[in-house]
């Protein structure tokens, strides 16, 4: 058909291919060319066996042209009973089915090819349902779209129901800057009881699932899901080896997974992180679960982890291993727990990261991320802010602490030295320079002794660590805590060279600041005096609300006899002048 012809078909069943042996084709092109069909359309349906060949059909929609299959439950069919079927639409072709029909590949060689700016849209898909089938699927190039608003199922790549279509295989592949959307709820089953693969690659490429999408189904799936060179694939969840029977993998290199949920199922279960991009599109504590031992392995190339935002976490045996290091971006929060070994660095380049478990590797905290949590991290660079505990809590830094004009971010309850408090444990040495932000818990203050220690360094202590003031007592910052004024202090009292930073609401005693009095001949005498108690350090506002009361008094007070006794009286509607 072409030239802007225009064909009604209203027949039952129509073969494209059909006899043993035969090939049929059938091209539907040029801007205007319509083919209007009410029915069962089969491509490359061979009912022969026997050893005779098998038939082979090719439908192809081309240059702007349409094909609309309509009526209610209607099916294409391609390469039943082992034929060979091709389904091409290419150059702005459109193929148009209802909600409620369905695409299916059966147990023959299928083949289906979206490009050049052609169009599918159809209700569910089924690519090599029955066991044997060989279907090859390809959507590429920009504008390229295969739009699936099935109500039931979705889009299933290899096997559908039944472990008896073990030897179904297929294979879909998003290129170019095509895009496959499932709609209306549906999933994407990749190897559902058969060998599935998907693959979306290229920068404008993509796969958007409003349901979830399964990898590795039934109990005899196997499912593979690429996400490559700039791929995007979203969807509802995303769960790797559903049955416990079934295998699937999940290659991250170089694309983005947005999803609500990644989750392992019962199977076996991998997921391989090589420079792609795992995104939250949701609050969820549990963001990534089920996954243990090496299930989680960072390559090479690493994982960035957006939250996008949103509060998220992985399950505590879900951990990360492997070569690669973890970057973690958005403006939320992620919650890493568990021990997690991967050996790479650990980059914070926004919003925050928890770690409540523990991670090997060097960790840097840049201008706009957050370090905080109560576990263990190795190196760490802060040109951010570090932020210890989950409100009041410890972090320890197994290894060395550099100070790069960042801030440390402490929580205490302002009083005696016994104050609950946030606290930097540092095994190894400190260095560089790190501004102490101090906020205050609703403490009343006290007068310390020791003082608050709200950072221990194990090894050289050799960082600077500058308080951010309410205000300057002796040109030292101090914070207010109730009547108290508190400094930072390095080293503790009866500990003098401990390194070791503390908060102190005392004033300094210094010895060595005493005016030298007149040499005494070595007589005997009185024993020496004994080093004076610290006296408190009170903050400004101490005298203030000392006299307020007073001041208060006066203020209100009445200044004459006549205006504390006298009156006046005013009669009727007098105006008084």
């Amino acid at each position: 058909m072409e030239g802007g012809s225009t064909l009604n078909s209203q027949a039952i069943q129509t073969v494209i291919g059909d006899a043993p042996g035969s090939t049929g084709a059938v091209t539907v092109t040029g801007r205007g060319t319509n083919w209007t069909h009410n029915g069962w359309l089969a491509i490359g349906q061979d009912r022969a066996g026997n050893g005779l060949p098998a038939a082979n059909g090719t439908l192809t929609i081309s240059d702007q042209a349409s094909v609309a299959i309509v009526g209610s439950g209607q099916q294409l069919d391609i390469s039943r009973y082992g034929g060979t079927g091709t389904l091409i639409v290419t150059a702005g072709g459109k193929l148009s089915m209802p909600e409620d029909t369905s695409i299916v590949s059966y147990e023959g060689q299928s083949t289906i090819t979206v490009d050049k700016a052609g169009s599918i849209v159809s209700g569910d898909v089924f690519l090599s349902a029955n066991a044997g089938g060989v279907t090859t699927a390809k959507v590429d190039g920009p504008s390229s779209t295969w739009i699936v608003n099935g109500s039931t199922e979705g889009f299933y790549v290899a096997g559908w129901d039944d472990p008896s279509q073990s030897t179904a295989q297929a294979t879909v592949t998003v290129s170019g800057g095509g895009s496959i959307v499932v709609n209306n709820g549906g999933g994407f089953i990749v190897g559902a009881f058969g060998t599935g693969v998907a693959t979306v690659t290229d920068p404008g490429s993509w796969l958007e699932v409003s349901g979830g999408t399964v990898v590795g189904g039934g109990s005899t799936g196997n499912g593979t899901l690429n996400i490559t060179n700039g791929g995007h694939v979203q969807t509802a969840y995303t769960i790797v080896a559903f049955d416990p029977a079934a295998s699937g993998t999940v290659n991250l290199t170089g694309g983005t997974l947005e999803t609500f949920e990644l989750g392992a199922g019962a199977g076996v279960a991998q997921v391989n992180f090589n420079g792609g991009t795992l995104r939250a599109i949701g609050d969820n504590a549990n963001f990534i679960t089920g996954f243990s031992g090496t299930e989680l392995n960072l390559e090479a190339g690493g994982l960035t982890i957006d939250d996008a935002g949103h509060n998220v976490a992985n399950e505590a045996v879900s951990v990360f291993t492997g070569t690669g290091g973890l970057t973690k971006i958005g403006s939320g929060t992620f919650n890493l727990v568990g021990t997690n070994t991967y050996q790479g660095a650990t980059t914070i380049n926004a919003g925050t990261l928890l770690v409540n478990g523990s991670i090997l590797s060097p960790s840097t905290v840049m201008t706009a991320g957050t370090l905080g949590g109560t576990g263990q991290v190795g190196n760490v660079t802060n040109f951010g802010t570090v932020s210890p505990g989950n409100s009041i809590g410890t972090l320890t830094v197994a290894g060395d602490y550099v100070g790069q004009g960042g801030k440390l971010a402490i929580e205490t309850v302002l009083g005696g030295d016994n104050s609950s408090t946030d606290l930097l444990v540092v095994t190894g040495a400190t260095s560089g320079n790190t501004n102490v932000q101090v906020t205050n818990l609703g403490g009343g203050g006290a007068q310390t002794t020791e003082g608050i220690k709200i950072i221990d360094v194990g090894g050289a202590s050799n960082g600077q660590f500058t308080l951010l003031g309410h205000y300057t007592f002796a040109g030292q910052p101090t914070v207010v805590g109730g009547a108290y004024a508190y400094r930072l202090y390095k080293n503790g009292v009866s500990t003098p060279g401990d390194g070791d930073w503390y908060l102190r609401s005392g004033l300094e005693f210094n010895p060595q600041q005493l005016e030298p009095g007149p040499v005494i001949p070595p007589n005997p005498g009185p024993a020496p005096t004994p080093t004076p108690t610290p006296q408190p350090l009170y903050q400004p506002g101490v005298p203030i609300y000392e006299a307020y009361a007073q001041v208060l008094q006066e203020l209100n007070g009445v200044g004459t006899l006549r205006q504390r006794v006298g009156n006046r009286y005013w009669g009727g509607a007098a105006n008084p002048m």
